[in-house]
């Protein structure tokens, strides 16, 4: 049976930053040049992918490691590296900053991805679907919403509206018939 990657506890920012640090060094290694034995070959290189100056791999945030990482991933495809995920509210840590952890982020992408399946044949879908995020989210897209409730709502009644237009279907070509 397939793992849920979704079931897994919490990840927390400094699990992300092993994971990122752990990754980067072996990258630099397998290069040829380590990172804490040629640190000043890699920083000129490191800011010209930043487009700012770096001072070290300490100083920069999730979101800044992974931009390297994806460059990288993108320089040496038959290296066959892949970044770990960083959720958006973790994107601006920094080592030394307090721990955050992922919180409902991947409840919210579930969510997200069963409104974007659910009733695929749904007539004007897609006007629904903001409607029902304005209504409920008080926002104009579901990439927008940040509140499980309110998805779960949203999915409710797509799945509801599917249903009612599913029977009235039926109903149709049963009179034709």
């Amino acid at each position: 049976m397939p793992r849920n990657r979704f079931s897994k506890k919490k990840k927390s920012a400094s699990d992300v930053y092993g994971k990122q640090n752990r990754l980067l060094h072996g990258i630099f290694s397998s290069l040829g040049y380590p990172y804490n034995d040629e640190r000043g070959y890699w920083l000129p290189i490191l800011s010209d992918i930043l487009g700012k100056r770096v001072s070290g791999l300490s100083g920069l945030t999730l979101g800044e490691r992974g931009r390297i990482i994806r460059d990288f991933s993108n320089r040496y495809p038959q290296a066959d590296i892949h970044a770990p995920w960083v959720p958006t509210n973790m994107r601006e840590w920094k080592k030394g900053s307090a721990d955050i952890d992922d919180g409902n982020a991947r409840q919210l992408y579930v969510l997200r991805e069963a409104i974007k399946e659910a009733a695929p044949d749904l007539e004007n879908r897609e006007r629904r679907l903001r409607g029902l995020c304005r209504k409920h989210a008080e926002v104009d897209d579901i990439r927008w919403c940040f509140d499980a409730k309110a998805l779960k709502q949203i999915l409710t009644v797509l799945r509801r509206e599917a249903a009612k237009e599913r029977r009235a279907l039926n109903g149709r070509q049963q009179e034709t018939s």
